[in-house]
């Protein structure tokens, strides 16, 4: 079994274009199926659709050596009276058993101390630093990206998150209904 042989069906994962003129993207799937011993994996992209329907997502099967799963997203929950750094580790959906209405649940594990629980979207936000006097995130190249904080990128936060509320935003309030 090679070190890619854990990906299960159901998985969300990225995998690297291999294609000229797509090297160096990552492309969003759902594991379809495993073939551990073959080294390999069957996957249903998110993005890309196939050439003849471009209404029908591409399913193709690929070695496993490109396909990682997508990197932990950076929060900051509050949590115990205060907001603490952690990274997203599940999302999943709850039904409410009176109505249709559906809600998000995200797993957050903290690394000091070492803990994990449960939280809703209004428990997050987007995790930055505050450097040299302004808001910033490392990106995977270790440069400093500069932030404007404004509601608008927190709404664009709440957005990525699929949250499947409608946002009221007044007085300079997030509030949900």
């Amino acid at each position: 079994m090679g070190p890619n042989s854990w990906f299960y069906k159901g998985q969300e994962v990225e995998v690297a274009g291999d294609e000229e003129g797509l090297r160096g993207a990552w492309y969003e799937a759902t594991v379809v199926r495993s073939f551990p011993s073959k080294g390999k994996v069957s996957l249903l992209y998110r993005t890309l659709a196939l050439d003849d329907d471009p209404t029908k997502p591409l399913k193709e099967t690929v070695h496993a050596a490109p396909v990682r799963p997508p990197p932990p997203q950076a929060v900051d929950a509050f949590y115990n009276e205060g907001w603490w750094v952690g990274t997203v580790s599940e999302v999943r959906v709850t039904d409410d058993k009176g109505g249709p209405a559906r809600t998000l649940r995200y797993r957050v594990r903290f690394p000091d101390p070492v803990d994990e629980r449960e939280f809703g979207v209004e428990e997050l936000r987007a995790h930055l630093e505050w450097v040299g006097g302004e808001w910033v995130n490392k990106d995977s190249m270790g440069e400093k990206v500069t932030y404007e904080i404004s509601y608008y990128y927190y709404f664009i936060f709440l957005v990525l998150l699929h949250v499947p509320h409608y946002l009221n935003l007044v007085n300079n309030e997030v509030s949900f209904w």
